[in-house]
């Protein structure tokens, strides 16, 4: 029987022990997505009596997360010769610390042992909309075992399979959509207006104007309407998006209905903005185009959100 051992009800077995290669009594082990301790050395036959828990014991724990441990923080197992530390991640869930550890030190504590599902995962069905506070779900790192095999989780949450190229987005466009809208009222002559600041970096999806008065087509007579990126020190003058009431030949020959969403043309290679970068919208009018009233601009966005 393991010394180390303060408290066990636990669960006991003969196993093969995935890791250590040869455990001793004593050892913290584990057995395919288990964890426990070796409660006598291996056998002969490659097995060694394991308790998978619950119980208390004293382990050599190190503090590899920087900032110390200090009781109740999580404890991971790693196929590693220091095998319990506070690091998440490639790691197996263990249990909690009884004791504190000194910044950056190893130290010998006590170490509460939890059976997990899965080495810290929780199996599919387990948990349900009832369980989950408001707001407790937030979008999570790939482990690094994961992107080993060829995964890869972009900062905006998506999961990216490399080899393949293929993205498999976590939230749906409509979820992950964002949409500012701006009123810009009557609109006489040649204007600009500023009308999105931009709160982190993203990409433009969409802009769509809206208008009270209608607005027909003509090849003298028109509008050129403009979502212009002026970045963050305004002297910008990169066209995100476009769109014209001009008929003639080098126009667009977009003709407005009251109270119709009319969309813009987005500038492909010039959607993505940053942080801190400001949005007009520039109106530019030719000979003696119909003045708008009550004018609507609305942008819709997708932000890289920061993790």
């Amino acid at each position: 029987m393991a010394k180390n051992i303060e408290y066990e009800p636990g669960n006991r077995r003969a196993v093969a022990c995935s890791y250590p290669a040869t455990p001793k009594r004593g050892d913290p082990v584990r057995y395919g997505y288990r964890t426990g301790i070796a409660l006598t050395d291996e056998d002969s036959g490659g097995k060694t009596s394991v308790d998978f828990g619950p119980f208390d014991a004293d382990f050599a724990v190190q503090d590899s997360g920087g900032g110390g441990i200090t009781v109740g923080d999580l404890i991971w197992f790693h196929d590693a010769e220091q095998k319990l530390n506070n690091t998440p991640a490639e790691g197996y869930f263990f249990g909690h610390a009884n004791e504190a550890v000194a910044n950056g030190l190893t130290a010998t504590i006590s170490v509460h042992h939890e059976p997990s599902p899965g080495a810290g995962t929780i199996g599919a069905g387990t948990v349900g909309t009832t369980h989950l506070a408001d707001d407790g779900v937030t979008k999570a790192k790939i482990a690094a075992d994961v992107a080993g095999a060829g995964l890869a989780q972009n900062i905006d949450g998506s999961i990216e399979i490399a080899d393949e190229g293929v993205t498999i987005p976590m939230l749906s466009d409509a979820v992950a959509a964002r949409a500012v809208t701006a009123a810009i009222g009557a609109v006489t002559d040649n204007a600009e207006k500023a009308v999105f600041v931009a709160p982190t970096d993203g990409t433009i999806t969409g802009v769509q104007l809206l208008n009270s008065t209608a607005i027909t087509a003509d090849s003298t007579n028109y509008w050129t309407f403009q979502i212009v990126n002026k970045g963050a020190a305004g002297e910008g003058t990169d066209v995100v998006a476009a769109i014209d009431t001009n008929s003639g030949e080098s126009g667009d020959g977009e003709s407005l209905a009251e109270f119709v969403a009319t969309d813009l043309t987005v500038v492909a290679g010039e959607a993505d903005f940053e942080a801190g970068d400001v949005l007009s919208f520039k109106a530019i009018k030719a000979a003696s185009a119909t003045a708008l009233a009550d004018t609507v601009i609305v942008i819709t966005y997708a932000p890289v959100e920061a993790e």
